[in-house]
């Protein structure tokens, strides 16, 4: 039998499938534009009073999102939630310019560079510099680096701004001028015109015009409470946008690019006394506008009503975009605690035919057609105020028109009623107050909190911020290290401990805080500084403000400590404000309190600077004192501590002489050979060893 006829034949059914089986999947496109203090409330598409024709001509073509809410109004914590899909307290960054991404955490660019995007980032923040590691997955990532010179962007941009008819308290830091907005709308078409036409990419354009400080066109700052001002950066904003879209839209990759415009933060104009974003939690800087258009402009004009997060845009995308999340990603999303696994969704039409999203919490479903859309459980927060001021974080939850806002007092409102939040209705809720609280505790409780990779030895401005007083430690210690904060002190009394945050107070602080060194107007700072502290009398940074200014005048150093001991009772884990009330008692004659201070400030934190760099001296002195006293006991203890920072043979043969005084000559003996040991020709140990044989 001649077998050659079925080989050939099945031979060409195995290479039929095998060209089936290793086709290419249909990728599509992505296009993720994000502006930094772009208001919901402000585009002309959501009823706005800025002319926005870019946004209302696209606005016509997608989904809007009525309820969208930023994880945290900062720039790169909101950033590296949407890139990661995960709450700040999920990846680490919680706060500007502090600290990198945790290398166990993955991007949404690297689930698409993993299947063979291009992928390409153009930033107009310095808020993003790559060394927060945001630029993982990019082939492309062109973003400013900032330097120390602007870390008052950072600390005070409101300083930078005049207040009425006074100037600015400091001058505006160095540009960037190849990342302007126009530049990175300029470069973004640069680059969609050089990319390989086939194959998929993933661009990400942000913009920064609407924050602070604004500039006009002389770049002169203006007011952070000129509303005409900020409403005409919106429109220039607009045609940055509008020219990326113009660049897309001329081409044939409009009809398979999944877009999304949409903000990292809104902005403040002067409501509840803040100005810019990051201080307080409310509707004005936590509501975001958000536009997604879809290839085949399915949801046309579609208004979307139920609350939702930046943090769902990762799984949104990479679903739309047919692209599964990376394996490190995929284990990220799966250890969430509080996401349940999704299940393959039956496509409505298509018997048989199954549609699997990335997580259960992606919205890509609901935009599709497939199921039918639903309020999500929306976290937000800001580490803001307890970052510059130590005042009291604060943390949020949304679901659909309710607010929950976890302050001191607490806070709820009705968007229904009250979409700026003006109206708290605690006080005449008390039950809603107790339901939205559990739930929220339920929420926050379940997400794990990681530390982000220490970027401080080569982060130029942070080593600024620091020096100024920020902080990069979080608010609130890890559930397994908060049981119980102190014996006989209940959570809820520990967590009120600290200053409530207060925008007006902030905004006064931020103008006031570039003088604080200016000793030619050391009165008129001097009296700011003390309204600061009459009216937030336990906010340590107000009373360290006033201790630096004192500190000029030896004759008030009385005063310096007292301050510093205030802000220690106030803050007692930092330790930078107890190693410098230790420099401070020792500068004032007072060894035994130096001593005191500055061990604890080890005991906080083993590294700090002053506390090893006095520590010696101070127990060197201390142990004089106490052994002329006759205190042998005592000295002894102050000796041996003394050791561990300088074992030197003066300072072991001094804890010989003292052990002999309490007749301890057999210690005395040991330590006498080993220090002949150690050096065999050192006679004055060799001399007093033969003495007391």
């Amino acid at each position: 039998m001649n077998l050659k006829p079925f080989c050939s034949i099945f031979i060409a059914l195995l290479a039929l499938l095998f060209i089936c089986g290793c086709s290419k999947p249909q990728y599509t496109n992505v296009l993720l534009v994000t502006v930094d203090g772009l208001r919901a409330d402000m585009p002309g598409c959501y009823g706005g009073p800025a002319a926005t024709p870019a946004l209302d001509g696209l606005a016509r073509e997608s989904f809007r999102f009525d309820k969208l809410s930023t994880p945290t109004p900062l720039t790169l914590p909101a950033h590296a939630s949407l890139l990661t899909g995960l709450n700040p307290p999920e990846n680490g960054l919680r706060i500007d310019v502090f600290g990198g991404l945790p290398p166990t955490i993955a991007t949404m660019t690297e689930s698409f560079a993993a299947v063979g995007f291009q992928t390409a980032a153009f930033l107009s923040s310095p808020r993003l510099a790559p060394i927060h590691g945001l630029d993982r997955g990019f082939a492309v990532y062109h973003a400013p680096v900032p330097g120390a010179e602007h870390a008052i962007l950072f600390q005070a941009p409101l300083a930078l701004t005049p207040d009425g008819s006074s100037p600015p308290a400091a001058p505006v830091p160095p540009s960037f001028p190849e990342h302007t907005d126009l530049a990175v709308a300029t470069r973004f078409r640069s680059w969609f015109t050089a990319r390989k036409p086939e194959a998929p990419w993933f661009a990400w354009v942000q913009f920064s015009g609407t924050t602070l400080p604004r500039l006009d066109g002389s770049g002169m700052p203006i007011d952070a409470a000129d509303t005409n001002a900020y409403l005409k950066a919106v429109t220039a904003v607009d045609a940055a946008i509008g020219s990326v879209l113009d660049a897309l839209n001329a081409s044939p990759d409009a009809a398979k690019t999944v877009v999304l415009v949409t903000a990292s933060s809104g902005e403040a104009l002067g409501e509840n006394g803040e100005y810019g974003h990051g201080i307080l939690l409310r509707a004005p800087t936590r509501r975001i506008p958000g536009l997604l258009r879809l290839p085949n402009r399915r949801g046309t004009g579609t208004r979307i009503s139920y609350s939702a997060s930046l943090v769902q845009a990762a799984p949104t995308l990479l679903d739309l975009a047919g692209v599964p999340p990376s394996q490190t990603q995929a284990a990220n999303w799966s250890a969430r605690r509080q996401v349940i696994m999704p299940t393959p969704i039956s496509i409505p039409g298509q018997p048989g035919k199954t549609f699997q999203p990335s997580r259960i919490d992606s919205l890509a479903p609901f935009l599709l057609g497939y199921v039918a859309g639903t309020d999500t459980a929306v976290y937000s927060e800001t580490e803001h105020p307890f970052s510059l001021f130590r005042w009291r974080a604060l943390a949020a939850y949304q679901a659909g028109n309710w607010v929950y806002i976890d302050n001191d007092p607490p806070e709820i409102y009705d968007l229904s009623d009250d979409p700026l939040e003006q109206k708290n209705l605690a006080e005449t809720m008390p039950d809603s107050v107790l339901r939205l609280s559990i739930r929220f505790e339920r929420l926050r409780d379940t997400m794990a909190s990681r530390t982000p990779v220490d970027t401080s030895a080569s982060n130029a401005v942070w080593q600024t911020l620091s020096t100024w007083g920020q902080t990069g430690r979080p608010s609130r210690k890890r559930q397994a290290d908060r049981a119980r904060p102190h014996i006989g002190l209940s959570t809820q009394d520990y967590k009120a401990s600290r200053p409530a945050a207060d925008a007006d107070l902030a905004a006064a602080a931020a103008r006031l805080h570039p003088l604080v060194a200016a000793t030619n107007q050391a009165e008129r700072v001097r009296e700011r500084i003390n309204d600061c502290i009459n009216r937030s009398p336990q906010t340590s940074r107000f009373l360290l403000w006033r201790a630096t200014l004192n500190s000029a005048d030896t004759n008030l150093l009385p005063s310096v400590i007292a301050d510093l001991s205030r802000a220690a009772e106030c803050d007692p884990d930092d330790d930078a404000i107890v190693a410098w009330l230790g420099r401070s008692c020792l500068s004032a004659g007072d060894w035994i309190h130096a001593l005191e201070h500055l061990r604890r400030a080890r005991k906080i934190n083993p590294t700090n600077a002053t506390a090893l760099e006095l520590l010696p001296r101070v127990l060197q002195g201390v142990a004089n004192a106490t052994a002329q006293a006759e205190d042998t006991a005592v000295a002894l203890q102050l000796v041996e501590e003394l050791l561990t920072f300088q074992p030197t043979l003066d300072n072991r043969m001094w804890r010989v002489r003292i052990l002999l005084a309490l007749n301890r000559s057999t210690q005395a003996k040991q330590e006498l050979r080993n220090i002949l040991y150690a050096k065999p020709d050192y006679y004055a140990a060799k001399d007093l060893l033969e003495k007391i044989r």
